[in-house]
């Protein structure tokens, strides 16, 4: 049963990802730089291009955004 229970986290798991990745894809540049919380505006402004495969800084703001998105939801659905 624990397995099973593991299995429907994951599942939950992945239509959030889905989800933030559909929304976040969906907005603009400047949406997604609001959207930044502080500390991750910071790490976004020392973008160096190593953290992300040398791709754009905005694909890299992109990215950070859909991790904070997920870990947000997450953090609402467990209180």
């Amino acid at each position: 049963m624990l397995s099973k229970e593991k299995e429907m986290s994951n599942f939950a798991n992945d239509m959030i990802a889905d989800e933030v990745m559909d929304a976040v894809a969906e907005m603009t540049d400047v949406q997604v730089a609001k959207a930044l919380t502080p500390e991750n505006l910071t790490i976004v402004a020392g973008y160096t291009g190593v953290e992300n495969n040398g791709r754009g800084p905005m694909d890299y703001a992109r990215q950070l955004v859909m991790e904070q998105l997920f870990d947000e939801i997450l953090e609402a659905r467990s209180i």
